[in-house]
């Protein structure tokens, strides 16, 4: 961090208008949260890996400010969706992709190529050696495919023929968002004035952070260094996390004053503070997070876009909570929502918690070697959204059955016969967790055990068993029956569960094994009550008897 990325504590919210925004997100369907998060995890993918800075003193055509135009563009969607979001969703949900047709997946099959093309482009642009001249042609390269990545992505968002409409509708947003997020980016900029009077606050809360989590800190606070073991990096005023609250102070105060009417005064006021002290605590525990990184996982992501890119993630997740939760709330809002989500799109309920799950993993995941240390991020996603859309299980709820509880222990010892127990990666995996010590330590098992046994076979189940099982038989999938099993589309499912899964053989037979328990009495909830077994016993297992390969 001896040279941090100026785009420090940005990121883009979602949704702003409480319970009414949440419920119009969900009927955007399947589709739209997908396909945003499909965008949002390549840009991570290669936003983590390389950083503009390695560019900087060189002679690029400009290249070098790529991290400052994405810090631009990211506060204009910010305050778009945080000042505007209502208005935002209802444009969206008016416009809605149908199937996919051969065109469709044409066109997904070339994004994947562009994608895979800018990412080996970005690598060999922002790694290269700093006095390498990159020749004209590659760059122009670069930003040609970096456009064509997501413009081959639309039809997975909206069909060709309504896009003009769309941008019609969002062009008011995207101007408002415009005007408002560059106002607030200045405010945020001139926040970093406060580093030389209050910058020791966020150094001394940091070292405590980090020697709560690990051993060995080293902190010198009059040069400004932090780390721990042989890895440690000079703090900078950018990344002191003052411009980021200096940014959710704006706002959150346009965000009161657009809505004004239908806020409680002056008791909402304390949401700016409260906003402010969250941004705060969070890049604390980010700059932890980082220097974890680089001691036990990857020093070069820790250095390269994590620093700047994980402040993004932050502010958007805190921005979404403080807007949702002033409109549930009766002690801010005149009018709260209710507490509860139709899921809109039947899809909506069977797939949306997996792709919180894997969306989280893969920031919390892009960092780690081993272990992941925000490993409990991947519950709390997935929890949230099933919580949110929890109307649309209770007619799943059923008693738990002892012959779904049998199926999940015959499958845990073909687990174990199939996968072994110990290898290199679980040798390292468990002498990580016991780098962690004590508290620490304990907290990441018992986190692994609770997502693993308890929060991974229901958005599993849901997910293979109860909608893409029977996908697979008719395109109305809830028109086919859970206890009718067909064995084509009980194969596939299965294969692609286990394709999930490290041991794709295992991870197959599992998936067959889960779907004839959710097919016996046609409950979704024996799968899970079978799955949530088998991975209760490979949790007891390496606990055990230290089989850490299992969880490798």
């Amino acid at each position: 961090m001896s040279t941090p990325d100026d785009t420090n504590e940005r990121g883009a919210s979602s949704g702003a208008d409480g319970t009414t925004t949440v419920a119009q997100l969900a009927r955007l369907g399947a589709r739209w949260p997908v396909g945003a998060a499909i965008l949002l995890g390549e840009y991570l993918a290669i936003g983590l890996r390389v950083d503009a800075l390695a560019l900087r003193g060189r002679d690029v055509y400009g290249f070098e400010h790529l991290g400052s135009v994405a810090k631009v563009l990211v506060v204009m969607i910010a305050a778009m969706l945080v000042l505007r979001g209502k208005q935002l969703l209802e444009d969206l949900a008016a416009t809605r992709a149908t199937g996919m047709t051969p065109a469709t997946w044409v066109l997904l099959a070339a994004h994947a190529l562009c994608y895979g093309a800018l990412y080996q482009l970005s690598v060999r642009i922002f790694d290269s050696p700093p006095d390498e001249r990159l020749p004209g042609q590659l760059l122009a390269t670069w930003a040609a495919v970096a456009m064509a990545v997501p413009s081959l992505a639309l039809p997975l968002l909206v069909e060709a023929g309504q896009l003009p409409s769309l941008l019609r509708r969002l062009s008011p947003s995207l101007a408002f968002g415009a005007v408002a997020g560059g106002l607030a980016a200045a405010l945020g900029s001139a926040s970093t004035m406060l580093w030389s009077t209050l910058g020791h606050y966020t150094l001394d809360s940091a070292a405590w952070a980090l020697g709560v989590l690990t051993h060995d800190v080293i902190y010198y606070p009059d040069e400004l260094i932090l780390g721990t073991g042989d890895f440690v990096v000079r703090l900078a005023p950018v990344c002191s996390g003052f411009e980021g609250m200096g940014l959710i102070a704006a706002l959150l105060t346009g965000y009161i004053s657009i809505h004004r009417r239908e806020l409680r005064f002056p008791q909402v006021l304390l949401v700016i503070p409260a906003g402010i002290a969250a941004v705060w605590i969070a890049n604390v525990g980010r700059i932890a997070a980082l220097i974890l990184i680089g001691a036990h996982g990857s020093p070069e992501v820790a250095t390269g876009g994590f620093h700047s890119k994980a402040g993004w993630v932050l502010f958007c997740a805190i921005a979404m909570a403080v807007v949702m939760y002033v409109q549930r709330s009766a002690a801010f809002s005149q009018d709260p929502g209710h507490t509860e989500v139709d899921a809109g799109d039947p899809a909506t309920a069977y797939l949306l918690p997996l792709l919180a799950l894997i969306a989280t993993s893969m920031l919390t995941g892009l960092g780690a070697a081993g272990v992941d240390y925000l490993y409990a991020l991947r519950i709390l996603a997935a929890l949230a959204v099933l919580y949110a859309l929890r109307a649309s299980y209770r007619s799943m709820v059923v008693a738990p059955d002892w012959t779904s509880a049998g199926i999940g222990v015959l499958v845990y010892a073909l687990w174990a016969a199939v996968v072994p127990g110990t290898s290199e990666a679980g040798d390292a995996l468990q002498a990580q967790v016991a780098q962690l010590g004590g508290l620490s330590g304990a907290l990441w098992v018992l986190s692994r055990v609770v997502g693993s046994t308890l929060l991974v076979p229901i958005v599993e189940e849901l997910a293979f068993r109860g909608y893409f099982l029977r996908r697979l038989s008719s395109r109305h999938f809830e028109s086919v029956a859970i206890d009718r099993v067909h064995f084509v589309p009980l194969l596939a499912s299965s294969l692609a569960f286990g394709l999930l899964h490290g041991a794709w053989l295992a991870g197959t037979l599992a998936g067959v094994a889960y779907g004839l328990a959710q097919s016996r009495r046609g409950h979704t909830a024996d799968a899970i009550t079978a799955h949530a077994v088998t991975n209760g016993l490979v949790s007891a297992q390496v606990l055990l008897l230290g089989h850490w390969g299992l969880w490798a």
